[in-house]
């Protein structure tokens, strides 16, 4: 939860710019972004990959649910709720990109519907 005046915009398009600049040295970078106008919400779809230590490939697909959240205080605040799943090593990364492509969308789809978790921040 970012609550110092971050908006759901402004939390992507900080994301959305990382990515892009991980373009030149991660083949793998994908993004796509679903925007709910309804509810103010925007969900990050994107895919990663790098290399451990050891020289082990790993791949990382993530989804971000931003959502926009009430302060109390008159700023605006943003909540993250997201999944992250990965692979390690060639083996494993070939099956996690075949099942990706049938398990991602009912993944979103049950992170775009899922009930929100209450957060509390202390003061």
């Amino acid at each position: 939860v970012l609550d110092g005046g971050a908006s759901v915009q402004s939390a992507l398009a900080a994301q959305v710019r990382l990515l892009n600049q991980r373009k030149g040295k991660d083949p793998l970078v994908k993004l796509d972004v679903i925007q709910n106008s309804r509810t103010g919400e925007a969900l990050l779809d994107f895919l990663i990959s790098a290399r451990d230590a050891r020289g082990v490939e790993i791949v990382e697909w993530n989804a971000y649910r931003y959502v926009p959240r009430e302060t109390g205080y008159g700023r605006e605040g943003v909540m993250l709720f997201a999944i992250s799943r990965r692979a390690y090593g060639d083996d494993k990364i070939r099956g996690f990109l075949t099942d990706l492509k049938t398990k991602r969308p009912a993944d979103i789809n049950r992170l775009a519907r899922h009930a929100l978790p209450t957060a509390r921040i202390a003061r």
